[in-house]
């Protein structure tokens, strides 16, 4: 018999069950995109990419550790030191003491920087991925989220570049503001890259303690040991990178061990 309370309810019916389906993908996919990024691409993919984007990586460092001495012998400051230079006065002290000839280079090596960005951030992503699948538990969520460190550094490194193209092109011409903005960036660059070097170590070296079976204390021990040897070495080179590389690295040490340690009690407390 037709009524309105019988369209209704069918109505009410019909709207529950289209929603369910609609919020069932949603959950299904959260847990499909977690799944299916510790299984695709294959294995031997991550490898081959992370082979090809090593070769350009590997010559084009060294093209760059070449061009950083060179410019340090040559007038005593490097392109590290027009990143980090900050102010206005530091900027045109590095410009004067490059000359107007190696500035118009240095406009170059900026422009190969782009490219040089691609790779490294694609390498250390590619192994991360490759180190996070090996891990186990919340170490391996953690691992997940670390292959977007690299990309990020990649990304405050083309802005920097675009402040120091900038200041390069201008000559003494420069913004007042570039100088801090450029190294501002570099400073997020470096800390970034910082925290990938630092999983990509952190992780080989569990993976090396669980195959051979090292005591937890022993682990934790060579990590805090290993950051006091890398913070005293750049302490001696360039102060400024000993402060930002050295609070990357221990906290990322600090919050593995909180991960590995809290899911200990976890395990402990679902046994008992």
């Amino acid at each position: 018999m037709f009524s309105v309370g019988n369209v209704l309810n069918k109505v009410r019916m019909y709207a529950e069950k289209e929603g369910a389906k609609a919020r069932k993908p949603r959950r299904s996919m959260k847990r499909f995109s977690f799944q299916r990024i510790k299984k695709v691409p294959s294995e031997s993919s991550l490898a081959l990419a992370g082979l090809i984007s090593f070769i350009p990586f590997f010559f084009l460092t060294l093209y760059f550790v070449l061009n950083e001495r060179a410019l340090r012998a040559s007038s005593g400051y490097g392109v590290l030191d027009l990143e980090l230079a900050w102010t206005p006065g530091m900027i045109e002290k590095i410009f004067t003491a490059w000359g107007p000839s190696e500035m118009k280079y240095q406009v170059f090596v900026h422009h190969v920087d782009y490219l040089y960005l691609i790779c490294y951030g694609l390498f250390a992503a590619l192994c991360i991925l490759l180190l996070a699948r090996r891990l186990e538990g919340r170490l391996q969520r953690i691992g997940i989220f670390f292959v977007l460190i690299p990309i990020l550094a990649a990304v405050f490194d083309a802005v920097e570049n675009i402040f120091l193209l900038s200041m390069l092109n201008r000559g003494e011409a420069f913004r007042s503001s570039s100088p801090a903005l450029a190294s501002l960036c570099a400073t997020l660059k470096i800390a970034f890259i910082a925290a990938t070097l630092s999983f990509i170590f952190i992780a080989a070296f569990w993976l090396l303690a669980r195959k051979y079976k090292i005591r937890g204390v022993y682990y934790y021990l060579a990590l805090l040991v290993t950051g006091v040897i890398v913070v005293w070495l750049l302490s001696t080179w360039k102060l400024y990178l000993c402060f930002v590389i050295g609070a990357v690295y221990y906290a990322i040490v600090l919050l593995i061990i909180w991960s590995s340690r809290s899911e200990s009690r976890q395990d402990t407390r679902a046994s008992t």
